[in-house]
């Protein structure tokens, strides 16, 4: 399962940078799509450090991921930090909540994971049920220019007890794959390695627009991700806002 043995040098690769990217991000969001409650649930959380961001700012969170062994960083994370996060192993294609939240969020590409065009809708329509009427959600995805263009060649990461090779490639075919190979140092003179194949999904704008309006949402706002401008050819990812209706 890809987030399995990667997930206890995720952070310290520099995937942690996109999680206090979007925690900045989200205020400039929320000053023009205001939102209810302060209940919010953290889609494909990861490690967490977006969620417990957010619980420091006094939303009661809930973060859900695929991976057990990300949300075991995540709870220890949060230990640490002492706040409170409610930790869910799930799908977001299934969310299942006791009460509805407020603001759903679901970033880094985590989209872009599910291959078929069944896949997407599927999401959307379990997480328009998650959300509360007036219910916002807040997402990115890569966009087909970034994984035709930028997820292609070799990236090398080493540390004294830890190396990694990132080799990706686009197949032409509106998907690349990212095999990450790491080598965990175990003592002295034995390394453990592992391996892990990612394979993302780029689509088009009108397929997301279009998947988000089936589900019932009602599209407040594309976005070139970080910003509040309009998305162009050249956008790397594209920031979606969308509202379930209050009726």
């Amino acid at each position: 399962m890809i987030y399995s043995d990667y997930a206890a040098v995720y952070d310290q690769t520099g995937q942690i940078r996109h999680s206090i990217l979007t925690a900045n991000y989200l205020p400039d969001l929320l000053r023009r799509h205001s939102v209810d409650g302060r209940r919010l649930l953290d889609l494909a959380c990861g490690t967490g450090t977006f969620a417990i961001i957010q619980a420091e700012a006094a939303w009661q969170v809930i973060g859900l991921d695929r991976s057990p062994a990300m949300l075991a960083v995540a709870e220890r994370k949060a230990a640490r930090a002492g706040v409170a996060v409610e930790w869910i192993e799930g799908d977001l294609r299934a969310v299942m909540l006791p009460a509805p939240v407020d603001l759903a969020t679901c970033w880094y590409d985590s989209l872009n994971y599910l291959l078929r065009e069944e896949e997407v809708e599927l999401a959307f329509r379990s997480i328009y049920a998650a959300l509360a009427p007036n219910g916002l959600l807040c997402c990115d995805v890569a966009t087909e220019y970034f994984l035709r263009n930028y997820w292609s060649g070799v990236e090398v990461y080493e540390d004294a007890d830890y190396i990694q090779v990132m080799q990706s490639a686009y197949d032409g075919n509106d998907c690349s794959t990212l095999v990450l190979t790491g080598w965990h140092r175990r003592s002295v003179d034995h390394w453990e390695r592992f391996r892990e194949v990612h394979v993302e999904r780029g689509y088009p704008r009108s397929f997301w627009l279009e998947s988000l309006l089936v589900a019932g949402f009602v599209v407040e706002g594309c976005y070139d991700c970080f910003t509040l401008q309009a998305p162009n050819e050249r956008s790397l990812r594209l920031c979606w806002v969308a509202r379930k209706p209050a009726r």
